[in-house]
């Protein structure tokens, strides 16, 4: 015998309401009907269901079902972790799943269960829906055990549920500024600008050091429907650092906050309105700029979750970095004139710095007015070390006693081939003074060359004056020509102009590196040389006064990539030799004149004291008759011939 049996068939019906509770959430207003303190925006719902048999007889009436409902909220959807709601009345589980049992539940019996949900704080999504789905199903009764021989069990107590019809999927709506089509269609667009130097629409120029800080300037607009979620997006480079926002009391303050270390995101709104306009102004550190590329972009995107009516692509703002030191060279030479003079002498027999001449110092000074530092700023100097000669080479003119040296906050060194330096080997001879102090007066100056002439004097008649002069008047030819000028009208003196531009000197190059000359830095190169007083008298006896020219130009490697003025990066320095006997007539002019004055203002002196003398004798008064004394006797005279005219009578 087989016995079939079959368990009866049910379905579900699901209900959620009251729709206008799941309508027009407006998330800016806290609290709902059922929780009016609520400090959080709320909404409160209604689920509803009944159980209805496939087949309807008269046993039904007498079910009695236990039902399982579960609540969720919008974690149930793909890829969603976490839910923008959570279900009460526990506020501290804030749970976005309700799950309960309903019993007794009978046939046709609508039973209904009230939710409230509430928005979590800080919800940026407020325009999509929030889905929620509520699901069914029933909890089976255990079918009893029976023994052979007792009835079988009743199975009109254990029916089965439609599937398909046991879960629902609603949504809960947030007030919108939107269309008619419940589609927000917004505008946004954005315009934005540096606070830098334009050169064109969108490129800029920034030079280094100039600016600490520099300001994006941007404003956003909305011609459309409200955007909803609407974000600014600032990509900067990396070389920049963000610092703040700066506050704008005309338009509302947006809030921007770092997502990486070269993004920044602003939210403009949620919703940014319709016609709504906001200013934003991002400050950037731009300190560390040294070392990094020509070019730099600042990239802006907006976005939003509404739909774009003209959606504006990435705006792309170019700055041109220009590294900009300002140098300046300039020189001196020390003292402003030198002197030489003596006899004729080989060079072959100096062997003390003394023998040489006058000492000589040129200076060459770098100032760097900025804005940026030079990390390795190189000075190149031309320096004339001997007289242009063709047939006789190594008649000295500038001689190197010592290595340059170069004076910086961060120093520096000046490179330079030894062969340079004091190439004869002379010595330093102790008991003679330096002819070049800079302090010492034309007189020491003019004792202190005539004492080197006695040094350098001989008894060899073969070394005498008339052998230097002879031999002077043929090594003359083989030196290069140079050219003389007369620059004194009155007194014509003739110069001559020792220059490696000119051809006829002989000079070598070498390098002066200042390390990291930093804005409104200075560095000094001092170059000391000796005057060779020899070389200066063999080129002409007729020439009173020889100027010598050295040079120095700044350089500054490639890479370095510096734009400056250029017109100021070449100096000259100028030594000025005077020759001895000119500076005697010189003096002796000085004292004539001299001799003048004080002759005219003796005789002056002279002059004032024989007037004042000769005032003091009475020599200037002179003698005159009184009027009032005559007076006087004419009228005693007149008294005494009336007094004898009244006897008579």
């Amino acid at each position: 015998v087989i016995l079939i049996r079959a368990r009866p068939i049910v379905n579900i019906t699901s209900t959620v309401g009251p729709a206008e509770n799941l309508r027009n959430i407006d998330p800016s207003k806290a609290g709902c009907l059922t929780d009016k303190a609520s400090t959080v925006t709320c909404f409160t719902f209604e689920t509803c269901f009944k159980l209805e048999p496939l087949v309807l007889h008269d046993s039904v009436k007498e079910w009695t079902v236990q039902i399982h409902y579960k609540l969720e909220a919008e974690i149930f959807q793909e890829d969603l972790k976490f839910s923008r709601v959570w279900f009460g009345p526990d506020h501290n589980l804030q749970s976005s799943t309700i799950e309960n049992d309903v019993s007794n539940v009978y046939y046709r019996n609508i039973l209904c269960q009230q939710h409230t949900a509430y928005i979590k704080e800080n919800t940026v999504d407020i325009q999509s829906p929030i889905a929620l789905r509520i699901t069914y199903s029933l909890k089976e009764n255990e079918i009893p055990v029976f023994k052979p021989g007792d009835p079988f069990p009743s199975l009109n107590g254990m029916p089965l549920l439609v599937q398909n019809q046991s879960e629902k999927t609603f949504f809960a709506y947030f007030q919108k500024e939107c269309g008619d089509n419940d589609i927000c269609e917004s505008q946004v667009q954005v315009h934005a600008e540096l606070m830098l130097t334009k050169i064109h629409d969108t490129q800029y120029e920034l030079v280094i050091g100039q600016n600490s800080a520099i300001i994006l300037n941007m404003t956003v607009f909305n011609n459309g429907e409200s955007a909803y979620e609407s974000r600014l997006f600032v990509h900067f480079p990396s070389s920049f650092s963000y610092i703040n926002t700066v506050k704008q009391n005309e338009t509302k303050y947006v809030n921007c906050n770092p997502f990486n270390d070269t993004f920044v995101v602003c939210i403009l709104g949620n919703p940014f309105k319709k016609f709504a306009v906001s200013n934003i102004q991002l400050k950037f550190d731009s300190k560390e700029l040294n070392g990094i590329g020509n070019q730099l972009d600042f990239l802006i995107v907006s976005n939003t979750t509404s739909r774009e009516v003209k959606p504006q692509g990435p705006l792309v703002l170019r700055v041109n970095v220009i590294k900009r030191a300002e140098l300046l060279l300039t020189g001196s030479a020390r003292p402003e004139q030198v002197f030489y003079g003596g006899q004729i002498k080989s060079d072959s027999s100096v062997k003390y710095y003394d023998e040489i001449g006058s000492r000589v110092l040129h200076t060459y000074q770098v100032f760097n007015s900025g804005p940026l530092k030079v990390s390795n700023l190189e000075v190149h100097v031309t320096w004339p070390f001997q007289v242009a000669s063709h047939y006789n080479p190594g008649k000295w003119l500038l001689y190197l006693d010592e290595i340059p040296v170069v004076k910086a906050l961060n120093g520096g060194t000046c490179n330079i081939s030894q062969e340079y330096i004091n190439p004869l080997g002379l010595l330093v001879r102790s008991e003679v003074h330096d002819v070049l102090h800079p302090h010492e007066s034309i007189d020491s100056v003019k004792d202190a060359l005539v004492n080197q002439m006695d040094l350098n004097s001989t008894t060899d008649k073969n070394s005498g004056k008339e052998y230097y002069l002879n031999r002077v008047r043929r090594e003359l030819n083989n030196i290069v020509n140079t050219e003389s000028y007369v620059r004194n009208k009155e007194k014509p003196l003739r110069f001559v102009k020792i220059d490696c531009l000119l051809g006829n000197a002989e000079c070598f190059k070498f390098q002066c590196v200042v390390n990291n000359l930093q804005k409104n830095q200075e560095a000094t190169i001092f170059i000391k040389a000796r005057l060779w007083s020899n070389t200066l008298l063999q080129i002409s006896p007729k020439v009173g006064s020889v100027q010598i020219v050295s040079r120095a130009k700044i350089h500054l490697p490639f890479e370095l990539s510096l734009q400056q003025n250029r017109s100021d990066d070449k100096f000259e320095v100028v030594t000025d030799a005077l020759l001895l006997a000119l500076l005697e007539q010189k003096e002796n002019g000085i004292l004539s004149w001299w001799y003048i004055v004080l002759a005219v203002l003796a005789g002056i002196l002279l002059l004032a004291l024989l007037v004042y003398l000769l005032w003091k004798l009475g020599f200037f008064n002179r003698r005159r008759p009184d009027f009032m004394l005559n007076g006087e006797v004419e009228e005693e005279e007149l008294d005494e011939s009336h007094e004898l005219i009244t006897r008579n009578s």
